[in-house]
C-alpha cells in the first residue's frame, strides 16, 4: 500500500518536513511517499504568506485528483493532501465521498484542541488511513461504524474536537473494531506498523504533558544541519544553512551578542567561517549572504534592529518549539529583548558536536 503525501502551498516546509521525518522512520508494507521538494527549503521562504480560507470538499478532493492525474498515480494508491485551510464541514480529515482513494488532513489549528506538538495529531490522522480503507468500502461505510461517544479509537467521530486528545493519549483501537480487523482479514504486518506509529504518537503526547512538571533538560546533539534532543524522545529538527550558521554563532557566544554588535570584525569572521561549513556557494556569495544576515551594506550597518536576522531567529525558535516542551524552551531558543544581547541559555556541558 502506498500513501502519497502532498503539501499544499500554504503549509510550511519545516512543518511538513517534520511530519515526513517522523512517518518515514516507520517502514513496513505501508509506504509513505514524499516529494523531495516538499521537505527541502532550497532558499525559499519557509512560510508562504497566503490568506487561509474555508475550502469546499470539492476543491480539496479536486486538488488530490489533479495531483493523481499529473503524477500518474494508480487508482489503488492513496493521495493525501496536507493543508492549513479549514474545510466546509470543519473536520480534521476526510475520505473523498466519491470513493476514490483521496484524502485531506488539516495541519493547522490543532493547538486549539490538544496539548501536543502539532505534528503528532496530523501523524495520527495519517497513520490511521489504512485502517479505514482496509475495513470500510467508502466514507459512508466509515460513518456507519463511528462512535458518537469517544472511546479513544480511530473511529471516534469527535464532534467535539477536544475529544481528539483521548485518541492521541490512548493510541489504541476499541474491541469492536479489533474484531472488525479480523473479519476483514487486515494484514498483521500493516496493523503492526500502524500500531508502532500510534505508540510513538502516544508516547510523545504523554511525555510532553509530563515534562512540563518534571522540567528535566535534554542534551543537545548537533550533527551537520540537525539538532537532536534525545531526552525528549529523540526529537530532532533540520536547519537550513543560514539558520544553522546563526544558531551556532550564538552557541559560540555564551554571554550573547546584541544586534548592534553583529558587525564587529570578529563576529563577521565567525559567521563567515560557519556559513562556509553549511553552504556550497563561492566565497563572494558567502560574504554577500553573511552581510545580508547582519544588515551590512557598503561597510555600514543600516539599522540596529535587523529584520532578516530577526526572521531567521524566529524560524529557528519555531522549529525548536516543535520538539521542546513549552516550559523548557528558554534554554534552547535564541532569546533576548531588543537592544539586549541575544543568547542561548543552555548549559554548554549538555551540548555534543558530531
Amino acid at each position: 500500500m502506498k500513501i502519497h503525501l502532498v503539501r499544499s502551498e500554504e503549509v510550511a516546509t519545516s512543518h511538513f518536513g517534520a511530519i515526513a521525518d517522523v512517518i518515514l522512520k516507520f517502514r513496513g508494507p505501508v509506504e509513505f511517499v514524499v516529494r523531495e521538494e516538499d521537505v527541502t527549503e532550497n532558499g525559499i521562504a519557509d512560510v508562504v504568506d497566503i490568506d487561509l480560507k474555508t475550502l469546499s470538499w470539492d476543491t480539496l478532493f479536486g486538488f488530490c485528483e489533479d495531483y493523481r492525474t499529473k503524477r500518474h498515480i494508480p487508482k489503488d494508491e492513496l493521495v493525501c493532501l496536507m493543508t492549513d485551510h479549514s474545510n466546509e464541514r470543519n473536520w480534521f480529515s476526510s475520505w473523498d465521498p466519491s470513493g476514490k482513494l483521496n484524502f485531506f488532513i488539516q495541519t493547522s489549528a490543532w493547538e486549539n484542541f490538544v496539548e501536543a506538538d502539532p505534528v503528532y495529531p496530523v501523524i495520527y490522522e495519517l497513520a490511521t488511513l489504512p485502517f479505514f480503507t482496509l475495513t470500510c468500502e467508502n466514507l459512508s461505510d466509515v460513518l456507519s461504524k463511528t462512535h458518537s461517544s469517544p472511546k479513544g479509537c480511530p473511529f471516534d467521530m469527535c464532534q467535539n474536537k477536544y475529544d481528539a486528545l483521548l485518541r492521541l493519549r490512548t493510541g489504541d483501537i476499541c474491541l469492536e473494531h479489533r474484531d472488525l480487523f479480523e473479519i476483514k482479514d487486515v494484514p498483521p504486518a500493516i496493523t503492526k506498523q500502524i500500531y508502532k506509529i500510534l505508540d510513538h504518537v502516544r508516547n510523545q503526547i504523554l511525555f510532553r504533558g509530563r515534562s512540563r512538571i518534571i522540567k528535566e533538560l535534554s542534551p543537545l546533539i548537533i550533527s551537520y544541519k540537525t539538532l537532536r534532543f534525545p531526552g525528549f524522545l529523540d526529537s530532532s529538527v533540520i536547519l537550513n544553512p543560514k539558520q544553522m550558521t546563526v544558531f551556532r554563532f550564538f552557541l559560540a557566544n555564551v554571554e550573547g551578542v546584541p544586534f548592534r554588535h553583529m558587525t564587529r570584525p570578529r563576529h563577521i569572521q565567525k559567521l563567515t567561517e560557519l556559513y562556509r561549513n553549511y553552504s556550497d556557494s563561492d566565497e563572494s556569495t558567502v560574504i554577500n549572504r553573511v552581510n545580508r544576515i547582519i544588515n551590512l551594506r557598503e561597510g555600514h550597518q543600516i539599522e540596529n534592529h535587523n529584520v532578516e536576522l530577526s526572521q531567521i531567529i524566529n524560524k529557528i525558535n519555531n522549529k525548536i518549539s516543535d520538539c521542546v516542551p513549552t516550559g523548557l524552551l528558554e534554554h534552547y531558543q535564541i532569546t533576548g529583548d531588543i537592544g539586549e544581547p541575544r543568547l542561548i541559555k543552555l548549559d554548554r556541558n549538555l551540548i555534543t558536536m558530531l
